[in-house]
């Protein structure tokens, strides 16, 4: 199904009128006429001939009047220079859903699973430690639209409807000139869910799938395609929702080679035995999971990792091809991991470990040239105010994010962030309800309850000695695991006391397709 949205009005006209943003009486989406040279070709055409005293005297000013033809050609040529850097800016950001940041070559990771995203990074920024702040879907995406944590924007359960109350980065940047346009192959993002907002064009479902999940990378790219030779000349916002990278893990069989010169072993089935057990709440099916097993989901995921991004460099290289990519800003980034077994599990949404919160984010701003890595922490929440700054708009005022253009830039890095929280929420019962928070090297996860029957448990880690999470030391650190329990109740509380109503969970998506993701037991 194809959802088209275009004119829609959005809430955020009225408010970008209010504060004086962005004048509301022009069209943002008009290209500048260019400025009519001044007329410097009146007066008598120069004289031929011999030359008599009246001659001369007529033609002394055109000799002046050169410098003056210069001046006006140079002032009628502004213009067109600044059409030739705003006239048609693009914002591209794709989210690769369920990529853990650790399986991505530019991660280290030691198979080569993204040559695709190499050409982006060879000119882009590495965000090294970039953190969603829940390990699902609906809470993840939502503070990625909006800039806000997950008790912030009310819609932390898993379908939840993102309320209308919320400014999207769709929305921003359309109070800025740009038309957005945006593709979801995830149920949970759509129409339905509020996920639409600001958005021109939404495509939720592409017809002719060949997968009976959910459609192919490449449909989507080539839709992205399709609106930038449709749309010549407007500033556009592309946003892409891209599930290949989501159980089952779905590549077309002409690329399942590509990574290991082989299909991935099929041992490993999507939420079949013992993994579907395990999840449900049977732990004993644990004794079951052979390193085979595992072996086989992770090369399925790795394939289905290299495979899509295989397909973006291709987009990219159609960019570089098209004379695009070079002032275009591309964010890549994705809403959360996926587990392997390192603790138990599998899938997302169950826990709140590295493998699903840790994401990757790369960004690259136009004009970059100049690859560079930040090492300090940053989150799906900074993404809204980064688009806002390069956009040159205010973003809202009532942000938990903060721009990354600086660091981007190379101008700062956070580096003194010793004492600074990021805060985690999961809403998904029966597969997790609680928080966690990471401050300095230090990360408290507090269950409240889970899908292994936990109640009440506190566990903590140090993720420069321990970044795996293999040495819990809550109970030889209480005083440490107190202070932070503290902090994130006190970060908790000031959440929740500017938060609307929690989002209601939709009802009449479509349950089997959402079965088939894991989404529904």
């Amino acid at each position: 199904m194809i959802s088209r949205l275009a004119g829609r009005p959005h809430k955020a006209e009225a408010r970008l009128a209010e504060t004086g943003r962005v004048d509301t009486n022009v069209d943002p989406t008009r290209t500048p006429e260019p400025r009519p040279a001044p007329d410097v070709t009146g007066g008598d055409p120069v004289g031929t001939g011999g030359e008599t005293p009246e001659a001369e005297a007529a033609e002394r000013p055109r000799i002046w009047l050169l410098p003056a033809i210069l001046l006006a050609a140079v002032l009628a040529l502004i213009p067109l220079w600044i059409m030739r850097e705003t006239p048609r800016d693009l914002v591209f950001v794709f989210v690769l859903d369920a990529l853990r940041a650790d399986h991505l070559s530019q991660y280290g990771y030691e198979r080569d699973t993204s040559p695709g995203l190499d050409a982006l990074a060879e000119v882009g920024t590495v965000f090294e430690r970039a953190y969603a702040p829940s390990s699902y879907t609906t809470s993840s995406t939502a503070s990625l639209f909006t800039g806000k944590a997950p008790l912030r924007h009310g819609a932390s359960r898993q379908g939840a409807k993102l309320r209308g109350l919320h400014e999207t980065f769709a929305e921003v940047l359309s109070g800025a000139g740009y038309v957005a346009r945006g593709i979801s192959f995830n149920p949970v993002v759509a129409d339905s869910t509020g996920f639409t907002q600001g958005f021109a064009d939404f495509v939720e479902r592409e017809p002719g799938s060949p997968f009976n999940l959910y459609p192919d990378v490449h449909q989507g790219l080539e839709r992205m395609l399709a609106w930038l030779d449709e749309h010549p000349d407007e500033s556009q916002l592309l946003y892409f929702q891209v599930m290949n990278t989501h159980g089952p893990y779905l590549v077309p069989k002409d690329a399942a080679d590509t990574l290991l010169g082989r299909p991935p072993r099929p041992d490993f089935q999507y939420y079949r035995s013992p993994m579907g057990e395990i999840l449900g709440g049977g732990i004993a099916h644990r004794a079951d999971v052979t390193p085979e097993y595992v072996a086989s989901g992770i090369e399925r995921y790795d394939t289905a990792i290299r495979y899509t991004t295989d397909q973006l460099g291709a987009f990219f290289a159609e960019l570089q091809t098209r004379g695009l990519f070079d002032d275009a800003l591309i964010v890549v980034t994705s809403d959360h991991g996926d587990e392997f077994f390192e603790h138990g599990g599998f899938s997302h949404g169950y826990s709140l470990y590295e493998e699903v919160v840790h994401v990757p984010l790369l960004v690259k701003l136009p004009g970059q040239r100049e690859a560079r890595r930040v090492s300090s922490r940053v989150t799906l929440m900074d993404v809204l105010p980064t688009l806002a700054e390069a956009a040159g708009v205010a973003p809202p005022d009532d942000l938990d994010g903060r721009s990354l253009l600086a660091a981007a830039r190379g101008e700062a890095d956070r580096a003194n962030e010793a004492d600074s929280a990021l805060t985690f929420r999961v809403d998904f019962a029966p597969r997790l309800i609680g928080g966690g928070i990471a401050v300095g090297k230090h990360k408290l996860i507090a269950i409240e309850e889970n899908y292994e029957g936990a109640r009440q448990v506190l566990r903590l880690y140090d993720l420069e000695a321990d970044p795996r999470e293999r040495d819990d030391l809550a109970a030889r650190e209480p005083e440490l695991t107190k202070q932070l329990l503290s902090r994130l109740a006190e970060e908790s509380h000031d959440q929740l006391a500017t938060a609307p109503p929690r989002g209601e969970v939709v009802k009449d998506l479509d349950r089997e397709r959402l079965r088939a993701l894991g989404y529904v037991e």
